[in-house]
């Protein structure tokens, strides 16, 4: 059975027992005690602080950069640093220092690839601040840079703790959003359990331990009793950072909009503009930190794909979202096969940004295809020419229940070929819509228009397709037994 975060054996059980796991530091304590005492003023904050030579020089340097303060003049002394930008920026800044310098003498201690982590650190601490700052929540920023820097924290420990197996488990899983499962096959435990469990033993901020405990499974977050606004914000600077390298494919987006749509009011021209200004910021809070990233976005061989195309992108994805979203509330609520074919039309009509579309239906007196509803084309006989394009081997795919694809008007290909990189426009695509009793294919013609389907377009209407396969038997079973009618043209309800 694969282990899941809740079989596995306790974090108690697991780390207690190591005796090289890492004591808080003893100027962060201080800090902590100093930040949360009430009758604490600025300047005992600052000579705890000052007490750390290092530390100060740290301070100084951040609250200095344009990531933190926009005000001109130079920040000399730490009081001044915490009079400007406040105790809990200037808390935050430490603690953020502070484990940075633990995790480095710790990670010593394994070959994990420190500069790459502290690296991806950085970006999704920029990139959650960027986010809170876009959302109107100024107020997180600063929470939202220290959880982003920290929330892969477990990581390092978990590096220094087995080295060996988290040596077999960096070879085995590159993706950053997706290591944590491979982490609880090999382990029982994940890098979430790791860090939650340190910044519990550190006792750091709540808020904190919450991020870096749940940002792959905010879902396990109770909303109602849990503000889970500052995961959420990590979890989604988490998802793009693969994107900032530039591998802003269409499946990567959509994740984060739904994310984005699900936790927080996240739009397409927020996460371009994160994007966008994200690598300057990183530059200067790198140098801050004195971590050369050069070498570790060198070494990504991918680029940051242009703004405006990223937008259109952006904008593409969200809109197929949209019409997916409003596709399954109308089929959850159709009541007859009429209104469910219009549906389903009228929806990927839409999220293709009018790219023409009809559902077919085969005809055994005529012994061809014909249309039941339709948007898009501009006549009926455009309706029928798309009917007459479906040759012996489509009909016979398309009734195997097989999406199926035209390629250049010369042959059709199956849906695994379908998913060949070779392969990937088509100018006419056919998905079945079955039911218990009726069969129906969805046709959309591309050639010319401006969106050709590619293959995560395609996965996008067997996704729309397969949930009317639903509906559609569920209104059979209800006792619609009406042959659909057929229109001239069916006029788009949806833009």
């Amino acid at each position: 059975m694969k282990p899941t975060r809740s079989t596995k054996l306790s974090l108690q059980e697991r780390l207690d027992k190591f005796q090289n796991f890492p004591s808080i530091p003893q100027v962060l304590e201080h800090v902590r005690e100093v930040s949360e005492n009430p009758k604490a003023s600025p300047a005992d904050l600052a000579a705890v602080i000052m007490a750390d030579h290092q530390l100060t020089s740290r301070i100084l340097r951040m609250a200095n950069s344009a990531f933190y303060r926009e005000s001109s003049g130079k920040v000399t002394t730490v009081t001044q640093a915490i009079i400007l930008l406040g105790t809990r920026a200037v808390t935050n800044l430490a603690a953020s220092a502070t484990l940075f310098e633990a995790m480095n003498q710790f990670s010593r201690k394994s070959s994990f690839d420190i500069v790459g982590f502290w690296t991806r650190s950085l970006a999704t601490g920029v990139m959650a601040r960027t986010l809170a700052m876009r959302l109107n929540r100024s107020r997180l920023a600063e929470e939202a840079f220290m959880a982003g820097f920290m929330h892969d924290i477990g990581q390092v420990i978990l590096a220094g703790t087995f080295p060996l197996q988290y040596e077999k488990i960096s070879e085995l899983e590159r993706d950053s959003n997706k290591i944590h499962q491979t982490e609880m096959i090999l382990l029982g435990i994940d890098h979430q359990d790791a860090g939650e469990y340190l910044t519990l033993k550190w006792r750091l901020p709540e808020g904190l331990s919450r991020v870096v405990g749940h940002h792959h499974d905010i879902e396990t977050l109770p909303r109602e009793k849990t503000d889970t606004t500052l995961t959420a914000l990590v979890h989604i600077a988490d998802l793009l950072y693969p994107i900032l390298l530039g591998d802003a494919n269409e499946v990567r987006l959509e994740t984060v909009l739904r994310a984005g749509r699900t936790y927080v009011a996240v739009t397409p021209d927020m996460i371009r503009d994160v994007l966008t200004s994200a690598p300057t910021e990183i530059h200067e809070i790198a140098g801050d930190f004195g971590i050369d990233i050069s070498e570790e976005f060198k070494k990504q061989s991918r680029r940051l794909h242009d703004p405006s195309q990223l937008l259109k992108l952006l904008e593409r994805t969200e809109s197929r979202l949209l019409a997916l979203e409003s596709a399954i509330e109308g089929l959850s609520s159709a009541e007859s096969i009429d209104s469910l074919v219009a549906i389903v039309s009228e929806s990927i009509y839409a999220g293709l940004h009018h790219s023409p579309v009809a559902v077919i239906t085969y005809d055994e007196t005529l012994d061809r295809y014909t249309p039941v509803t339709s948007c898009g084309f501009e006549t009926p006989e455009a309706v029928g020419e798309l009917c007459s394009l479906i040759d012996p081997g489509a009909q016979a795919l398309l009734q195997e229940g097989r999406t199926v694809a035209r390629h250049n008007q010369t042959a059709y290909v199956n849906d695994d070929s379908l998913r060949s990189p070779l392969k990937t426009m088509s100018t006419l695509v056919l998905v079945p819509l079955e039911g218990v009793k009726r069969t129906f294919g969805v046709a959309i013609i591309c050639e010319g228009g401006p969106n050709p389907v590619d293959n995560a377009t395609v996965r996008w209407i067997e996704t729309l397709v397969q949930t009317a396969c639903l509906a559609l038997e569920r209104v059979e079973k209800s006792g619609d037994t009406t042959q659909p009618t057929t229109p001239a043209v069916a006029q788009p309800v949806i833009s």
